[in-house]
Order: structure tokens, then sequence, then C-alpha cells
């Protein structure tokens, strides 16, 4: 409830840029093809879409913010916002288990929202189809280990990972000295086991530089043995 009344929100304030056409809660299940070729906002939320195919906003060359969230998304095209000038993609509770490849509008996209999502695993390749975009929202996605952001997007200012608990180890160091806006949770860790109390804030960097992941320490114990 309280992320459909930020995205409202968050369209309120992109009324004033431009035409919005608003097919939410429809009952659709493809995307519409006779859309105004003028519109620059699109709100599809609380439909019940399982895809979005390539080429599903091509004739929408004005086309800069998409809200598609609360419906039944399992798949995102590789090309799937081909031909539009996308800046934010706001595509939040739906059941993707992977990010979308938003490198058809690399030179445009630069917001990625999509908490409580299916999200388990995001590797650097991974990274590479969102290297573009400056704020990501995984919040409430079940995430087993994190990527290093960082490194795979370079231009990132805002990193929301709340509801998300996560290996408190050198992987997760950078995030504590970067300029990065990190939204997470107050106690995030889950190993090691004497920082899961430990609130993100209090835990210093050279504390995380010298903890080896949890992952790692499985491996080399298999190793050893």
């Amino acid at each position: 409830m309280l992320y459909a009344v930020l995205m409202s929100l968050l369209f309120e304030i992109s009324l004033s840029r431009g035409v919005t056409t608003d097919l939410s809660t429809r009952g659709l299940t493809e995307i519409p093809t006779n859309i105004s070729v003028t519109t620059q906002v699109i709100r599809l939320a609380d439909n019940n879409f399982t895809s979005i195919p390539d080429f599903a906003f091509e004739a929408l060359s004005d086309l800069l913010f998409i809200e598609i969230y609360n419906c039944r998304i399992t798949n995102v095209g590789n090309f799937a916002f081909s031909g539009t000038k996308l800046s934010s993609l706001y595509i939040g509770n739906n059941f993707l288990t992977s990010l979308p490849n938003l490198t058809a509008v690399a030179s445009t996209a630069k917001g990625l929202y999509m908490r409580n999502n299916l999200v388990a695993r995001i590797s650097q390749r991974d990274l590479f189809g969102i290297r573009m975009i400056s704020e990501l929202d995984l919040a409430a996605n079940p995430l087993l280990a994190l990527p290093d952001f960082l490194a795979g997007l370079p231009l990132l200012t805002t990193l929301t990972l709340e509801d998300i608990s996560f290996d408190c180890c050198w992987k997760a160091a950078s995030l504590q000295t970067s300029s990065l806006v990190l939204q997470v949770d107050d106690e995030p860790c889950k190993d090691p086991e004497e920082f899961r109390l430990v609130p993100w804030t209090v835990l210093m960097p050279n504390e995380l530089e010298e903890t080896a992941c949890s992952g790692f320490s499985q491996t080399m114990n298999k190793i050893i043995k």
C-alpha cells in the first residue's frame, strides 16, 4: 500500500512534464497498441500482464515514464523499450527474477524501481544491462548476495536495499565508504552472526573489509577438507 502511494506521488510530480495516459486497473493482459503517440507518462499499474515484449512501446517516441507495478510480469524483452526516451521505470510488485535490460535506452534511462519482485541473484553482467542508471530500488527482493554495485553502475547515486538481509563482509565494505545514498534496514546483516544485531551505521569499514563473506568461507572449508 505504501509503495503504491509513493509511486502515485512521484507520478503526480511527473504530470507537469508531459502528456499522461492512464490505463491502470483495466484488466489488460497485453500492452495496448493504440496509445496516443504524444504520451510521455504512461500508467499501467494493477493490470494482468505476464510479460513486456520487445518493441512494446516503439511507437511512443516521447515516452519518459512507465508505471507498471502490481501486475503479473515475469519477463521483460531486451528491446521492450526501444524507440522511447525512457527515463524512469516503476515495475515493482511483480514476479521478475532478473533485472530488465535497459541497454536499448542507455542514453536516457536514469531510474529503475523494482521493489518486491523475486530477484535472488544479480551478476555483474546483469548490472551491465542497466549500467547507465543513477537510482536503483531493489527493496524486498530475496537477494542471496550483493553484487559489486559500484563497479557495475558507475553513475549510481541512490541505492535502496530495505527489507533485504545481506552478508556484512568485504563485498559490502565499499557501500560504507562511498558517497552513495544508501537505504538499508537498521540491522541488515544476516552474517556473520556477531553483526546480526549491530546497526549498519555503527559498523566500521575496516570491520567489513576484514570479514570473509559466508560463501567464500564455505568454499574454503570444502577446499581444506
